[in-house]
């Protein structure tokens, strides 16, 4: 998630929602244009139900009543048997397939327009007030053919409007097969797909959510939504998505709803946000309703496979289990990752359900960094990790035992289990690997070039065990940096730097392939045959392990150094091992192992070497 980082309290999002409402009034008869063309043949009766409290009328305005202000076959009934006398309902006895409306809130001599915060689609944004939008000829995605498996599961994390030029699902469909960065060629199995709800303004990350219930018009909405599941799902590749369920945007319906009316229902006004943006009252049931709805709807009718949970540490994990059990019980395969550094994994406690959680595996190593994207990216840079605020965390210095913290965090914590840390070298909210370091990293770091070393970096992310994420772009290079503010960085397709997409490519395709990748055997080497690194691991910053055993064992030999050296290759059994080649693919060159298993090798500087066991 990316906010400025400053803290205040609701005044801020306050002002912006009584802008937004004064130009609701003031441009009401130039944007009233209807977005469908509604089809009467085929209409049926529709319920409307607002919770206003502190409102006194509220009224509909539609494509079935052109729009018309304070129509009164169209103002809002206080329930009957609402025992706070809050929530307006109209039963309206036949409408057509598809229409727009959106509920006009009197409070006070104020007005909001404001768009039903449970519709399902959301009209064009430029639209002004917002409008919902029902089409009732919508058809479902098919399902995911196989439940995701931990074990298999390789993690594209993307943002779609940063993936193409015109930022639409149409496009990402269009590159699951087609292009030169076809995503089910280069073995990718799940999308997980950044903020997609509405939102205003020119550009945004989406973690300032305008509404939990529908897809932002400009991606290409819920039908757009619908048709990437579809083709995902085609394919078998799931689609995951990255979720803010802290805070909303001050443009979101029931925060404008609170301002217009001055009754506090579902946010908390007294709570401090540290992104300036009105939080939550989850104390609230009505709240923890209102996102077990959300979310089960993206599941049921938009075939969505799980979530990413954004600034879990923002809650107490007793508030998220609200949430998560409730969805994990009613849809069992759905995947639920929470963004936690929390080194203790708490997320992962059965009594809260997250399946998996960003981070958090640490080490008392290496100058103590947190998880394993810093300790790689500490070890690719050749210094400690240059956050994107500046700060520096985590050493490179032998004295500090780097290679022991980075098998600290290559392997997994026997308290969480083997499948629960997502891994990665690059994510939205941190630094690309190849600026990391080109512009960071040491002067013997940049001799060697950020290409070389994301090359390494995923040699160590697609053997160790966990689950592997990329970052859109990562694959050919991307080095676009990373500012404290989220702006617009589309990806150039076309400076992709030179095979290193293949050499993704065939890295996760062996990670898919071979059995030793998805076992949870693992075990590290060391050059004096000790239990831990020596100083020769840790001067010569060589790092080499065993994944798997017998006829399906692999050897890996991570040289994080600038300098080549001659390593011992330990290898766990005799005869002719098979060099893979991530830049070919290619498994001919075989190196005969004698009895006793020791080979010298030299071990090209920033270069991770593979064998595979003898068939």
């Amino acid at each position: 998630m990316r906010f400025p980082s400053s803290r205040r309290r609701h005044a801020p999002w306050r002002l912006a929602v009584a802008a937004s409402v004064i130009l609701a009034a003031g441009l009401w008869s130039a944007c009233s244009d209807d977005p469908v063309s509604p089809d009467r043949r085929d209409g049926g009766p529709f319920h409307f139900e607002l919770r206003a409290a502190g409102a006194d009328s509220v009224f509909i305005e539609g494509s079935f009543n052109q729009w018309a202000p304070r129509d009164p076959k169209w103002r809002m009934e206080l329930a009957a048997d609402d025992a706070d006398s809050a929530t307006f309902v109209l039963d309206a006895g036949e409408l057509p397939q598809r229409f727009a409306y959106h509920y006009a809130v009197y409070a006070q001599g104020a007005l909001a327009r404001i768009e039903d915060p449970f519709g399902e689609d959301s009209a064009d944004l430029r639209l002004d007030p917002f409008q919902t939008r029902v089409d009732r000829t919508y058809q479902p995605p098919r399902p995911l053919p196989a439940p995701i498996d931990p074990a298999r599961l390789v993690i594209y994390e993307m943002m779609v409007s940063d993936f193409s030029a015109e930022g639409r699902f149409a496009d990402i469909v269009a590159a699951l097969d087609g292009g030169d960065h076809a995503l089910v060629d280069l073995g990718v199995n799940a999308l997980e797909l950044m903020p997609i709800h509405p939102v205003p303004g020119s550009f945004s990350w989406g973690y300032d959510c305008g509404s939990h219930w529908s897809v932002k018009p400009a991606y290409g909405g819920r039908d757009g939504l619908r048709d990437l599941v579809d083709a995902c799902h085609a394919r078998g590749v799931a689609v995951i998505l990255d979720v803010v369920l802290n805070h909303a945007g001050g443009h979101h319906p029931l925060a404008e709803l609170e301002w217009v009316t001055g009754e506090s229902y579902y946010f908390d006004p007294t709570a401090e946000n540290p992104f300036g943006l009105p939080e939550f009252d989850w104390n609230n049931p009505a709240v923890i309703d209102y996102f077990v709805g959300a979310l089960s709807h993206f599941i049921e009718d938009r075939g969505v496979d799980g979530f990413r949970y954004d600034f879990v540490e923002g809650e107490a994990l007793s508030n998220w289990a609200k949430v998560v059990l409730p969805l994990k019980e009613r849809f069992p395969e759905t995947f639920h990752i929470a963004e936690s550094f929390d080194t203790g994994g708490g997320a992962l406690d059965p009594a809260v359900g997250f399946d998996a959680q960003w981070g958090g595996q640490s080490s008392n190593y290496g100058g103590r960094v947190n998880n394993y994207h810093q300790r790689l990216n500490c070890n690719l840079a050749e210094t400690g990790y240059v956050r994107r605020y500046g700060d520096v965390v985590g050493s490179f210095a032998a004295n500090d035992s780097p290679m022991l913290a980075t098998a600290d965090v290559t392997t997994f914590n026997e308290g969480r289990g083997p499948w629960r840390d997502i891994k990665y070298l690059e994510s939205h909210d941190e630094r690309r690997v190849v600026e990391q370091v080109d512009n960071s990293g040491s002067a013997f770091a940049k001799q060697i070039g950020g290409v070389q070393k994301s090359r390494l970096g995923a040699v160590s992310l697609f053997t160790s065990i966990g689950i592997p994420m990329l970052y859109h772009g990562q694959e050919i290079g991307v080095a676009n940096p990373i500012d404290a503010n989220p702006a617009p960085s589309p990806i150039d397709w076309d400076a992709a730097a030179p095979g290193l997409r293949d050499y993704y490519r065939n890295l996760i395709h062996l990670r898919l392939e071979e059995p030793a990748l998805a076992s949870t055997e693992i075990q590290f080497v060391w050059a004096t045959g000790g239990a831990v690194p020596s100083s020769p691991d840790e001067g010569d910053r060589i790092l080499q392990y065993i994944r798997g055993s017998g006829d399906q064992a692999i050897l890996v030999v991570l040289n994080f150094d600038h300098e080549e050296h001659e390593v011992a290759l330990h290898f766990p059994a005799e005869g002719a091992w098979r060099r893979f080649d991530p830049a070919t693919g290619s498994r001919d060159e075989v190196l005969a192992v004698p009895a006793g298993g020791v080979v010298n090798q030299v071990v090209p500087a920033s270069t991770g070497l593979l064998y595979l066991a003898p068939q």
